[in-house]
């Protein structure tokens, strides 16, 4: 038996059968933005009031995730073609309190950053 490079190639398949890639497409990451779309402007909307009221509002839905939040989040802001974890090393850098501070229509604000298990992230 032929345990070469050349062997293998010639009992592999170079290209997505058409069944997996319609699965693939139907999968995709587009998919869910589109579906929330109407959703995650909505909670833009409502945050035009009070800028936390987005975090009961996601918590609180069953179609749009804080995940999928996240990533609207990311289109709006440009970053949606990098990884996160590319930004996961300046992290610390860039909040180094662990929080996002902000002053809204005069109001001071704060966010504590945390992990989906609710821990503050790790630097």
């Amino acid at each position: 038996m032929d345990d070469s490079f050349t062997a293998l190639e010639k009992g592999a398949c170079l290209y997505w059968p058409e069944e997996l890639a319609s699965k693939a497409s139907e999968i995709s990451a587009l998919s869910p933005l589109i579906e929330t779309q109407d959703i995650f402007l909505s909670v833009l909307k409502t945050a035009n009031k009070n800028p936390t009221v987005w975090e009961t509002v996601v918590l609180a839905s069953e179609k749009l995730s804080p995940n999928l939040f996240l990533k609207h989040l990311m289109v709006l802001s440009d970053i949606g073609g990098e990884r996160l974890q590319r930004f996961k090393k300046d992290f610390a850098t860039i909040f180094p309190s662990g929080k996002f501070e902000y002053v809204w229509q005069g109001n001071s604000y704060q966010h504590a950053f945390t992990t989906s298990s609710g821990n503050p992230p790790a630097n």
